[in-house]
């Protein structure tokens, strides 16, 4: 429907769009979970840099180079 009224341009566009959304919720939702530990754990010592320079912010990047490929290899094959 968005091909034939815009184009093939917008339509593959918004293709993408919808998918990198639906993929997107699970690097947010770990990326909140990081967020309110390092909260935490700034609340429980008061030192910010050492709140902020956790060992699980290595394995949250680790996460990310995994996700992103994933996500190219899914829209690949899409």
């Amino acid at each position: 429907m968005i091909k034939n009224y815009y184009g093939e341009k917008y339509a593959f566009e918004y293709a993408f769009l919808l998918h990198y959304q639906a993929y997107l919720w699970v690097p947010s939702i770990l990326g909140l979970l990081l967020t309110a530990y390092q909260v935490i754990l700034f609340f429980k010592t008061g030192d910010l840099s050492y709140a902020l320079d956790s060992n699980l912010n290595a394995i949250y990047g680790l996460f990310i180079t995994l996700w992103a490929t994933v996500f190219v290899e899914s829209w690949k094959r899409k």
